[in-house]
């Protein structure tokens, strides 16, 4: 089914966006919103390819963790990136306050903020984990069961690879990065994303399919 050589300069300010290209490999930062994901992944019966792309990008940061999504949908199914911390190990450990301390969290954001401000790449999983999730809440319960053919079509964890950040200047700042690394299904994997943050006042269940654009 068709559904890293990654040290970074610092280099342009575009109004208050602050941008970086990639030295040495040829990444450039994205100019205009995106979210683009390449790889392959386990679905409910197999491996599925996931080459896609579209402009309507935008995210959420919770108080661990972080969604990279956008308005189209491969069919009726959302595309979604996870950023978690390094411990996470399964989707089901997104969505908590396990890295809330009297009120101060030090979730995924405050990991990649450190990281952006001394020009460094974030290392998958050695600074946060990644999750990849092809599927909508279509029973409308708030969550995707990853088991439910019905409700999702590729799902996996990056097991390695390199964050290159562009842009991360607060939690309501636009965010700008590039992911190269592989997945637990054995297949390299390509993430760029450029767009809005939102932080919501909790977490937010899943859109479904009907909010497929």
């Amino acid at each position: 089914m068709m559904l890293s050589c990654l040290s970074s300069q610092r280099l342009i300010l575009a109004g208050a966006l602050a941008v970086q290209l990639g030295a040495g490999c040829g990444v450039p930062a994205p100019t205009e919103d995106v979210l683009s994901v390449r790889g392959s992944f386990n679905g409910p019966t197999g491996l599925v390819d996931v080459d896609f792309s579209d402009g309507g990008s935008r995210g959420e940061w919770w108080p661990c963790d972080g969604r990279l999504t956008a308005q189209a949908c491969v069919g009726d199914a959302h595309v979604n990136v996870f950023l978690g911390l390094p411990v996470f190990r399964e989707l089901s450990e997104l969505g908590g306050d396990r890295c809330v301390f009297d009120g101060v969290a030090s979730g995924a954001f405050e990991i990649l903020e450190r990281k952006f401000d001394n020009n460094q790449d974030a290392k998958v999983p050695d600074d946060v984990s990644a999750f990849v999730l092809v599927g909508s809440d279509a029973d409308g319960d708030g969550f995707v069961e990853t088991n439910d053919g019905d409700e999702t079509v590729a799902a996996g964890r990056i097991l390695s690879g390199d964050i290159t950040l562009f842009s991360l200047t607060g939690f309501d700042a636009p965010l700008a990065l590039h992911l190269v690394g592989s997945t637990d299904a054995g297949t390299s994997i390509d993430v760029t994303f450029l767009g809005p943050m939102t932080v919501p006042a909790v977490v937010p269940a899943l859109e479904g399919p009907d909010t497929c654009e």
